[in-house]
């Protein structure tokens, strides 16, 4: 699938916001201005950077790229860009006296640079992967580029770059359908037409002058890099002018570019997930049988968070254990427990043989600490065990990376459950960690599937009870008459086999089926039947004699013969 996703879109620096900086691809980026902030210890797999000027907000975290995961890193940092650009950037740079000149030093235990700047001409493109990036002019600084990226020669999108009026850009865009997106800056107000002119910038109305020269219809408009100072006066502006009519939107970050459609992911998760969150509070509400709810929180929660795998752990009644309740994993193809069969996996220990917490597993340390816990790459963590996970992959080929766990908390804040959540999907072509809004969202559900779970252990353990209750009872009055010994228990057993055989009958009672619910009925019904026997004095109930009462009538009878005679 063809994305783009949004690292950073702002026209400067704030505390919320990042600075210009677009995925293409799980290893390739469109200049380096927010990067670390967006993709925290991920930022390791970029490998590749185009970058389209030397400023200080396009080029902000590249040297922490470079220096942050130096030691991790097995392959060359990339960088493309124009001849001016590269030469910026390592004269002010990568100069030995800003930051070290990373393309003179060697990746550890290789005869590797850990820098490798490569200029790239005008109209020169670069295959990387399944993508052909080609630079294009930019009407901005000396050497400045927009790019225009083609996946597997099929559809694609241009990024203008900073840039002020620039016929050339449209030209691109008119001569290759390829083209169906077009992210494009703008940077001040009109009013400041300006200062845009003298910095290169375009202003609402300049784009809006800028798109006559636009010959498609058939191409979307994202817009970017707004100052924020003026940024509610842009917006309007941007909406005043009509700009955005065919379907694009003022970019932020986070948000996802489904380029073959023209979607936004981020709105489309917004709306969708709030929307699929009210259904899912009310379908767990809703759900009284107990191993239907297991199974449906694992698979709503994997659901929101497109997670590929997950498990289910419920906390032992000793409160001792995590037991295992459902286990799913997608790619495998592996469903167990819940309304399946049931598993038989070795639950895990929350204390070890000598007393001490068991501080090794996830699960666990989510359980004892409560609190969520969010693991990028479960290889490349030492804090936790997980040897298991390692064996399950070893064994069936799987390979897990992300992992999101969370604890289910009840009312009274006790832990009795905890949802393990595996590989996060969907949003670039490969696995990627579990983020923010992630944790946010689950962890508001957790809270409602903990509700959920605990008033249906509690009507479970009521119903266990009025099953316990009304079988003792029925025991009571089977007890009272050896003659009617076990007739109760007989009866509900001769019940429930009529029933199943209705149930299960395809000629005479072919529309008659019962529910789990009804069998249930019918077999309360069965142990109850005889209810009234309990307050009966054993005299009537023993029919042995059949005139017995408190005394034996029989001696009656027999004295009255005596007198008839």
């Amino acid at each position: 699938m063809n994305y783009l996703k949004i690292l950073g879109a702002s026209g400067s620096k704030t505390k919320l916001k990042g600075t210009t900086s677009f995925q293409i691809y799980n290893d390739i980026i469109v200049d380096a201005g927010n990067v670390i902030n967006s993709l925290g210890n991920d930022a390791l797999y970029i490998n590749h950077i185009f970058l389209t000027h030397s400023h200080s907000d396009h080029i902000i975290d590249l040297p922490f790229i470079v220096e942050g995961f130096f030691e991790q890193r097995t392959e060359p940092l990339m960088v493309y860009g124009s001849k001016e650009t590269l030469k910026s950037v390592k004269d002010h740079t990568f100069n030995d006296e800003i930051w070290p000149d990373f393309t003179k030093i060697n990746l550890p235990n290789s005869d590797k640079k850990s820098l490798i700047l490569n200029v790239i001409e005008e109209n020169e493109t670069i295959k990387v992967g399944p993508y052909n990036i080609t630079a294009i002019n930019a009407n901005h600084i000396k050497g400045a580029y927009g790019f225009v990226i083609i996946k597997n020669n099929l559809n694609g999108y241009v990024i203008s770059g900073d840039t002020y009026e620039n016929k050339a850009l449209w030209d691109v865009i008119n001569n290759n359908t390829k083209i169906k997106s077009l992210i494009i800056e703008c940077s001040f107000p009109s009013k400041m037409k300006t200062l845009a002119l003298n910095s290169k910038h375009l202003t609402p109305e300049i784009l809006k002058n800028e798109l006559k020269y636009l010959k498609r219809d058939d191409v979307q408009i994202f817009i970017y890099h707004l100052k924020p100072s003026y940024r509610e006066q842009m917006i309007k502006e941007i909406k005043d002018f009509k700009i955005l009519s065919k379907g694009g939107k003022i970019l932020e970050e986070g948000d996802v570019i489904h380029i073959d459609t023209g979607e936004i992911e981020i709105d489309t998760i917004i709306h969708n997930k709030f929307s699929r969150i009210m259904e899912i509070n009310q379908e767990l509400s809703s759900e009284l049988d107990k191993n239907k709810l297991f199974e449906m929180i694992l698979v709503l929660t994997r659901e929101l968070t497109h997670s590929e795998a997950g498990t289910l752990y419920i906390m032992s009644k000793d409160k001792k254990n995590l037991e295992f309740k459902v286990v799913q994993n997608d790619p495998m193809n592996i469903y167990m427990g819940g309304t399946r069969d049931n598993l038989t996996w070795d639950p895990l220990p929350l204390y070890l043989k000598n007393g001490y917490k068991n501080e090794n597993m996830v699960a666990v340390i989510s359980a004892l600490e409560n609190r969520i816990i969010n693991i990028a790459d479960v290889y490349n963590n030492k804090r936790y065990d997980f040897e298991g996970t390692k064996r399950f992959d070893k064994t069936t080929g799987y390979k897990s990376k992300s992992m999101l766990v969370i604890p289910l908390v009840n009312h009274e804040d006790d832990v009795i459950g905890v949802l393990q959540l595996i590989n996060k999907t969907k949003v670039l072509d490969e696995v990627i960690p579990y983020n923010e809004a992630d944790e946010t969202i689950i962890k508001a559900l957790a809270g409602q599937a903990a509700m959920a779970l605990t008033n249906t252990i509690l009507i479970s353990s009521l119903d266990e009870f009025l099953d316990a209750f009304v079988s003792t009872i029925g025991q009571a009055i089977d007890a009272k008459s050896r003659h009617t010994m076990n007739h109760i228990g007989n009866v509900a057993e001769i019940s429930n086999l009529i029933s199943v055989a209705i149930h299960n009958d395809e000629t005479i009672y072919k529309d008659v089926k019962y529910t789990k619910n009804d069998f249930r009925q019918l077999k309360l019904a069965a142990l109850m039947h005889d209810i009234g026997k309990i307050s009966m004095p054993e005299s009537i109930i023993d029919k042995g004699t059949k005139l017995e009462t408190i005394v034996d009538r029989i001696e009656i009878i027999q004295n009255l013969s005596l007198i008839h005679i």
